[in-house]
């Protein structure tokens, strides 16, 4: 197999892996997180909320993965 070759396939095989890591991203959402009063029990009380509702939503996740956030990872 000659130099070109092998460059040639190096370069595929790249493309190849890098459409697959692309492919492994997770959804994406976007979360406000902010202050509200809110009454879970009858009583009014300060809580965060994230998009205005509480409880939020589960975030999930695998022990291997990252979480990434607008300020970094998490």
């Amino acid at each position: 197999m000659s130099k070109f070759q092998s460059l040639v396939a190096f370069v595929a095989l790249t493309l190849a892996s890098s459409r697959l890591a692309a492919a492994a991203i997770g959804p994406v959402a976007d979360l406000t997180i902010s202050n509200a009063d809110i009454s879970p029990d009858g009583f009014t009380r300060a809580a965060v909320v994230v998009n205005n509702v509480f409880p939020g939503p589960l975030i999930t996740g695998n022990k291997v993965r990252a979480i990434i956030s607008n300020s970094g990872f998490i």
